[in-house]
């Protein structure tokens, strides 16, 4: 979970000989608080800590719906963000990404189509956590969708949140960077703060 503990320094310094000036430093620090604590954001470090990984992920498909659970009984705060992924390689080398908000549960109406699965937690200020595979990581387990209702081959993923464009960095969600540069301004650098 974010931190938001916040250390004045010389705080005791300031208590000592201008206690007007180390109340002022000390309410200010109960606002970074109450920021730190609504937002999820660490005020301590550029990024926040990321989640424990989830303990689990079930997936089950018929008639082309798939329902996935993710099982997280992890402590989380408030703005936990839980994402989906799924995949025609079991390499997950360009996933689509559902984003499931704070819900543990989704049901997506794919086809009858195979897809591989993984799945992940994020805070918008933090890394996403490490993903958990539906089957396991070096052998994921293919879902099939059943069902007479073939749909649409998948399009190619672009990507989610600050992650490139190209789908090539599953396992983001909100992204690893705070800014994503456009493509062609400032050489396209990532920036970070």
């Amino acid at each position: 979970m974010p931190n938001n503990s916040i250390t004045i320094p010389n705080i005791d310094y300031l208590r000592g000989s201008d206690p007007r000036l180390a109340e002022a430093f000390d309410a200010v620090a109960r606002y970074f608080q109450n920021v730190s604590l609504q937002t999820g954001a660490d005020p301590t470090q550029n990024q926040s800590q990321a989640p424990s990984q989830v303990q689990g992920l079930q997936v089950t498909a018929s008639g082309g719906i798939y329902e996935v659970k993710i099982n997280d009984t992890t402590p989380v705060a408030k703005q936990i963000n839980y994402f989906a992924e799924y995949s025609t390689t079991p390499g997950f080398q360009k996933p689509t990404v559902v984003p499931m908000g704070p819900s543990r549960n989704v049901r997506l109406n794919l086809g009858n189509q195979n897809f591989y699965w993984r799945a992940y937690s994020q805070y918008p200020t933090s890394n996403p956590s490490d993903p958990v595979y539906f089957g396991s990581k070096s052998s994921p387990t293919s879902v099939s969708g059943g069902g007479s209702t073939i749909g649409p081959v998948p399009l190619a993923s672009s990507g989610s949140g600050t992650a490139s464009n190209d789908g090539t960095q599953g396992g983001s969600g909100f992204g690893t960077i705070p800014i994503r540069s456009s493509p062609g301004a400032s050489g396209g650098q990532d920036k970070g703060l």
